[in-house]
């Protein structure tokens, strides 16, 4: 068994950190201020955080169950990473990536809902 911050330890440094890294780099290769790199990599870890966790407990994930790991903990990794993403310029891509965000909460409602 697993304590609460252990499981979040294992999520950040799996999906979270993969996902984080997969923003950085675009934002590099597009040649982004440091800031808008560092906002972009954070935007990504705390989407990670969200991902992982609707998905954990869609599965019904026995970590995730037992430590009460709730949709409602992934919504708030999503506000952080719509908090750090306003500091952006407004661009279509800012705007597709809230986009993303907002889809993968709002789905996960959805289903939970049904269940």
């Amino acid at each position: 068994e697993i304590s609460k911050q252990d499981y979040l330890n294992i999520i950040e440094g799996k999906t979270a950190a993969f996902m984080g890294a997969c923003c950085k780099l675009g934002a590099i290769t597009v040649e982004a201020k440091e800031k808008e790199i560092k906002d972009l990599e954070s935007f990504g870890l705390n989407f990670g955080m969200v991902y992982q966790i609707i998905d954990d407990c869609t599965d019904g994930d026995l970590n995730a169950l037992k430590n009460n790991i709730t949709v409602e903990n992934a919504e708030d990794f999503a506000l952080k990473a719509e908090e750090v993403i306003n500091n952006l310029e407004p661009s279509i891509f800012k705007k597709a990536l809230i986009s993303l965000l907002n889809y993968v909460v709002e789905s996960s409602n959805k289903k939970t809902k049904k269940a």
